[in-house]
């Protein structure tokens, strides 16, 4: 129980989710995973905290840095389904995404086929990523700066900061049916909305694209990001 408690117990089940570092973000997707699929297990990797988190959950913590092999295999990720490396704002951006790359080129060398998902604060940093096997990338700053503009131009600053937190939870994936490939983002868009879904951006060729241009083609391995009613 000591070692679960402070980090030092290997995970021996497989078909995880990795989630490397411990944050505002983190805790939120961890919460909302927990609550929607309790079947679904969790390996938290953290050098920052020195005891679990989480104690009462089926989370699992381990302690140390996500760049070590050692830390790795004792998150089991040759076992792992997907991996989430998220930025740790306390550093610079520089410093913050070279970490994140170095412990994707940890976890691609360790299990290259493990679908890995990567925060990213500067846009230089981004090809970077991608080329060393990034399957998902966020931009984060990217996101925040287009959200802040349209405030900004729109003079609804007030009312967006009231809805932000309860629009970013209904975010939604949603896979291509075969009958939406080749149609322009404004096409799907009027027909999603129909159905009373609002469609706000796409996942394609693994960059994440809010509010694409209108005429972008939707092809059949895209992944649509809606707003559910």
């Amino acid at each position: 129980e000591r070692q679960y408690l402070t980090g030092k117990k290997e995970f021996s089940s497989e078909g995880h989710i990795i989630i490397v570092g411990w944050n505002g973000r983190s805790k939120r997707i961890i919460s909302d995973i927990h609550d929607s699929k309790h079947h679904q297990a969790i390996v938290l990797i953290d050098d920052t905290l020195q005891k679990h988190p989480l104690p009462r959950t089926n989370i699992h913590f381990i302690q140390g840095k996500a760049t070590l092999d050692s830390v790795l295999k004792q998150a089991n990720i040759k076992q792992a389904i997907r991996v989430l490396i998220t930025a740790d704002l306390k550093q610079n951006e520089l410093q913050t995404d070279m970490f994140s790359i170095l412990t994707l080129l940890a976890v691609k060398g360790l299990n290259p086929n493990v679908y890995c998902l990567v925060e990213i604060l500067t846009q230089e940093q981004k090809e970077n990523a991608l080329r060393a096997g990034a399957d998902g990338i966020v931009e984060t700053n990217k996101f925040a700066s287009e959200y802040m503009q349209e405030c900004l131009w729109k003079g609804m600053a007030g009312e967006f900061e009231e809805k932000i937190e309860k629009w970013s939870l209904n975010i939604k994936q949603l896979p291509t049916h075969i009958e939406w490939t080749g149609l322009s983002f404004k096409e799907l868009s009027v027909k999603l909305f129909d159905k009373n879904i609002l469609l706000v951006g796409i996942i394609s060729g693994g960059e994440t694209i809010i509010k694409p241009p209108a005429d972008i083609i939707i092809h059949h391995n895209d992944t649509l990001l809606i707003l559910e009613d």
